[in-house]
C-alpha cells in the first residue's frame, strides 16, 4: 500500500470515528497507543479506547480494562470495564476477571466465582480457561474434586491448541487418573507438546521409550528424549540423565557426566537429585572426595523430606574426615535415617551402641541394629557382624560364623568383607586353608588402593601366607600402606628398621582383629 492509500486510510478510519462508529474508534485508539503509522499518543489512544466501549464494543471494554488493571491506579481500577465485557459475552475477560478472583488480584479472593467465570469462557472457546478449569477440577479449587471432568477439560483445550493442556491430556492418559490409561494416544499428545517446546512432554517421551510403553523400547531414543528435555531446563529429566551416566544405563558409565547433569538438577532445585550429588561428593565418584560439599547437598536433601540422606551424613562425623569427628551429631542424624529405613544410617546407629561412641556400650542393641541392617541389604553390616563374630565382640568367637558373613559380604559387593574373607582363607580360620585365593582376595583390595589391604598383602608375601614367599615384594606393599597413612604398617616398617613406633597409638583398634599385631606367622 503506498504512502497516499495510507493517508486516505487513516483519514477514513479517522472519519468514521469521529462519527461514532465504535469499532473504528477502537481501531483507531490502537494505532495511537502503538503509534503504528501515526504518531504515539497513549493520552488520545485511552480516549478513543473508552469511546468505543462507552458505545457498546465489548473488544474496547476488554482492553480498556486490561489497560487500567495495569495502569498507576492498580488492578482494581480496571475491573468495572471488564465485568461489563464479561456480560457481553468477551470470553478474554471473563479469563482475565477469573484469574484476579483466583488470585485475589484486584478483586475478592474467591475461587468458587473465578471457577464459574473459567467455565463461562471455556465455553465461549477459550483454551487457557478450559486448561485452567481442568486444573481446578483436579485439585478442587472452587468446586469438588473431579479428575474425569479435569481429563475433559485439559483434552479439550488441547484440541483447542494449547501446549501446556497437550502435556496434561498425556499426563492423565499415561498414568489413567480420570480416564483409562492408552499409552498410544498419551504419546500423541506428548508429541505434539514437545513440538511446542514443553521441556516435559519431551522427558515423558523418553519414559515411554525407555520401558516400551506403547512403543518398542528403546533405550537410545529414551536417553535422546532424556537430553532434549534437559537441555530445555526440565529438572528431572536432567536427575534422569546424570543417573544413567552414574549406572552405566543405556550410555557408557561416566561419572564426571553424572555429576555434571546432577548438578544441574541440583541447581534447578530438584531435590532428590541432592542426596544423589552429596553421595557422590561423599564417596569421591566422579570428582574428588569432598566431604563439606556432601554435608552441604545432604542437608539440603534432608530439609526436603528425603530421610536416607541421614545415612551418609552419621558416618561422615562418625569417621570425622574433612569435619571434626561428633558422636553425638553423628548419633543424632543415625537415628534420623534409621527411622526412614536407611540401612547405613541403621548400621552406623549399631556401630555407635557397639563402641559406646558418646553413649553406653550396649551388645543387645548393637546386635539388633546391624542384624537388622543386614536384612535390609546393607553389605556392610554383614561384614560387621563377620567382625564381631571374628573378634568376640558382643558374642562368643566363631571364626566359623565370622566366615561365613564376611563371605556373604563379599557377596554383597563389600570390599572390607571380601578382604577378611581373604585372610581367612589364608590363615585357615573358620574354613580349609585356600592360600591361592586367599592370597586373591587379599591382592584385590590391595590393588583398589586400600591401605589396610597393602599392609595385609605385605604381611602375606613376608610370612610366605600365599602359594610364595616374597619378603621384598612384601616390604614394598608395607610401604605403600605406610604411605597411604596405615599406622600398622608404619610400626612394622620402624620395628624392623630397629627405631621406636612412630608418634601415635602403635597397635590401634581394628575390626577384625582388633589387636593391630605386627606381621607374624598368622595376620591379625
Amino acid at each position: 500500500m503506498s504512502v497516499s492509500e495510507k493517508t486516505k486510510e487513516r483519514a477514513s478510519l479517522r472519519a468514521r470515528a469521529e462519527a461514532g462508529d465504535p469499532q473504528a474508534q477502537l481501531e483507531l485508539g490502537r494505532l495511537l497507543y502503538l503509534g503504528d503509522d501515526v504518531p504515539l499518543d497513549r493520552e488520545q489512544a485511552s480516549l478513543w479506547i473508552e469511546r468505543s466501549a462507552s458505545g457498546g464494543n465489548p473488544d474496547a471494554m476488554y482492553i480498556l480494562g486490561r489497560m487500567l488493571k495495569e495502569g498507576p491506579d492498580g488492578p482494581g481500577s480496571g475491573y468495572s470495564w471488564l465485568s461489563l465485557a464479561v456480560e457481553a459475552g468477551h470470553a478474554e475477560a471473563a479469563a482475565e476477571l477469573a484469574r484476579m478472583h483466583l488470585l485475589g488480584q484486584g478483586a475478592q479472593k474467591d475461587a468458587a466465582l473465578a471457577f464459574g467465570l473459567f467455565a463461562r469462557a471455556a465455553r465461549d472457546g477459550h483454551a487457557q480457561a478450559a486448561y485452567n478449569m481442568g486444573l481446578m477440577c483436579l485439585g478442587g479449587h472452587g468446586t469438588e474434586q473431579d479428575p474425569e471432568a479435569a481429563f475433559g477439560w485439559f483434552r479439550s483445550a488441547a484440541v483447542a491448541g494449547f501446549p501446556r493442556a497437550m502435556l496434561s491430556t498425556g499426563q492423565m492418559l499415561f498414568t489413567g487418573e480420570g480416564t483409562e490409561i492408552d499409552f498410544l494416544e498419551a504419546r500423541e499428545w506428548f508429541e505434539k507438546a514437545a513440538d511446542e517446546g514443553i521441556p516435559a512432554a519431551d522427558f515423558y517421551l523418553g519414559i515411554l521409550h525407555e520401558e516400551g510403553y506403547g512403543v518398542p523400547r528403546d533405550t537410545d531414543k529414551a536417553l535422546g528424549y532424556y537430553k532434549h528435555a534437559s537441555l530445555k531446563g526440565h529438572p528431572k529429566a536432567r536427575y534422569y540423565l546424570g543417573m544413567r551416566y552414574l549406572r552405566g544405563q543405556g550410555v557408557p558409565a561416566d561419572p564426571e557426566e553424572a555429576l555434571f547433569w546432577l548438578r544441574k538438577a541440583a541447581d534447578d532445585g530438584y531435590h532428590h537429585a541432592y542426596h544423589d550429588l552429596g553421595r557422590l561428593y561423599f564417596e569421591g565418584i566422579g570428582t574428588d572426595r569432598d566431604h563439606r560439599l556432601a554435608i552441604h547437598y545432604l542437608g539440603l536433601a534432608l530439609e526436603n523430606g528425603i530421610g536416607q540422606a541421614a545415612g551418609p551424613l552419621s558416618s561422615i562425623y562418625l569417621e570425622g574426615q574433612d569435619v571434626p569427628r561428633d558422636y553425638a551429631l553423628a548419633r543424632a542424624h543415625a537415628e534420623t535415617g534409621a527411622a526412614a529405613g536407611s540401612p547405613e544410617a541403621i548400621l552406623n546407629l549399631g556401630i555407635i551402641h557397639f563402641k559406646g561412641l558418646g553413649c553406653r556400650r550396649d551388645c543387645e542393641q548393637a546386635i539388633g541394629l546391624i542384624q537388622k541392617a543386614a536384612a535390609l541389604g546393607s553389605a556392610d553390616a554383614l561384614y560387621h557382624m563377620g567382625s564381631m563374630h571374628y573378634e568376640g565382640g558382643c558374642f562368643t568367637q566363631s571364626y566359623g560364623l565370622a566366615h561365613e558373613y564376611f563371605r556373604q559380604a563379599s557377596l554383597a559387593g563389600s570390599k572390607k568383607g571380601s578382604l577378611w574373607l581373604g585372610v581367612m582363607l589364608l590363615n585357615g580360620q573358620g574354613t580349609e586353608r585356600d592360600p591361592e585365593a586367599g592370597l586373591s582376595l587379599v591382592r584385590e583390595a590391595a590393588l583398589a588402593g586400600d591401605p589396610e589391604g597393602m599392609y595385609l598383602m605385605g604381611c602375606a608375601l613376608l610370612n610366605g601366607l600365599g602359594p610364595i614367599s616374597l619378603p621384598s615384594a612384601g616390604l614394598a606393599w608395607l610401604e605403600k600402606a605406610a604411605k597411604a597413612g596405615n599406622l600398622k604398617a608404619l610400626t612394622e616398617l620402624a620395628a624392623r628398621e630397629g627405631r621406636d613406633d612412630p608418634d601415635g597409638d602403635p597397635n590401634p583398634p581394628a575390626m577384625p582383629g582388633g589387636g593391630g599385631d605386627r606381621c607374624q606367622a598368622t595376620l591379625p
